[in-house]
């Protein structure tokens, strides 16, 4: 198969998180054929992503792995996220914001449900693959099929990624999230992590220099 990994940097002298940079190039490709694009410059982020997208058409691509330049993702991550049956297929990772699993179980124009919130769902979700709604463009596959029909788009009040996964539930494209693909959210000088822990959320010390060009 035939993979784009594409990462959207920040504008500016600052582009990536070094350990971003490190673990994209830790990947394991397997049999696949990556290639691995920075997108730069100061264009927003729809845009690049709606140039990763062109890129990916016309390069006839199988699929694109997006990361975001403030992710740690496992080396595992292609290789499990390929083979799960579903067109948009997601890492787990915590929300710098709500500093809950990036996993919703519902999802409307304007507002959605994290599947964390349900009591039982971490310790019976870890480690596994389960449907969602999405949201997030942190560690995600997405498939040729999906890109062919869906752009990126802005729409008011939420980010491209929202209304991307809005978007794949009204074509009928599948969403799931693979949990054993548990990825670092790099947070100032902090990575925060998904764990089983009573807040769902371990903070890690970062590493060396935070920024890489």
């Amino acid at each position: 198969m035939k993979l784009l990994i594409y990462c959207p940097m920040y504008p500016g002298e600052r582009r990536i998180k070094h350990m971003t940079l490190d673990s994209i190039f830790a990947l394991d490709c397997g049999q696949h054929k990556c290639d691995v694009v920075f997108g730069g410059g100061d264009a927003n982020t729809t845009k690049k992503y709606n140039e990763a997208r062109r890129m990916l058409l016309d390069g006839k691509y199988d699929a694109m792995l997006t990361v975001e330049a403030d992710m740690v993702i496992p080396a595992i991550t292609l290789q499990r996220l390929y083979r799960v049956n579903a067109d948009v297929i997601y890492g787990l990772y915590v929300s710098r914001h709500s500093k809950k699993w990036l996993v919703f179980d519902e999802l409307a124009p304007t507002v959605g449900s994290y599947a964390c919130d349900t009591a039982d769902f971490p310790k019976n979700a870890w480690g596994k693959v389960v449907e969602s709604k999405g949201v997030g463009l942190g560690c995600t596959l997405i498939k040729h099929n999906v890109l062919e029909n869906i752009p990126f788009r802005d729409g008011g009040l939420m980010s491209c990624d929202w209304y991307f996964s809005l978007e794949c539930e009204e074509k009928g494209f599948t969403q799931k999230h693979d949990l054993g693909v548990v990825c670092g959210h790099i947070d100032g000088g902090e990575v925060l992590w998904p764990s089983l822990g009573p807040k769902l959320v371990y903070y890690e010390p970062m590493e060396g220099d935070a920024w890489r060009m």
